[in-house]
């Protein structure tokens, strides 16, 4: 019998689902560019720019139990200043693009208010901003 015969067989899809590394639960600094209004496409010359502000992800439940990556971009108040910061969300988020300067993403978004509240497409470019 030879040495290699005393080796168990190696599932390898189970050993690499035990080992998935962390998920990134950093936050980055970004200028955001809305890439559609309502589902419709943007000329370049009618994006909608916010920003800065930062970008942080995070895993949420939908309706009905759809596990789904929500992309949240958050500008914050001026400390000291009266009311609540910014916050839009990306529903089902999908990366499209890494480049040097910035993420690409494709997703959903609410529009409206509660039961008349629907899903529309939206786009995000994320330009990395310079560290403070």
């Amino acid at each position: 019998m030879s040495n290699i015969d005393h080796f168990m067989p190696i599932n390898v899809t189970t050993d690499i689902e035990n080992k998935r590394s962390p998920n990134y639960d950093g936050s980055m600094k970004v200028t955001l560019y809305l890439q559609r209004q309502h589902g419709r496409r943007l000329s370049n010359s009618q994006k909608i720019a916010l920003g800065p502000g930062t970008l942080t992800s995070h895993h949420s439940q939908l309706a009905g139990g759809w596990p789904v990556m929500v992309v949240q971009f958050e500008i914050p108040i001026p400390l000291g200043a009266p009311g609540m910061g910014q916050t839009w969300k990306l529903y089902d988020a999908r990366l499209q693009a890494i480049t040097p300067n910035g993420l690409r993403f494709i997703g959903f978004e609410r529009s409206g208010q509660g039961e008349d509240a629907i899903g529309v497409v939206q786009e995000w470019l994320c330009d990395f901003c310079e560290s403070d």
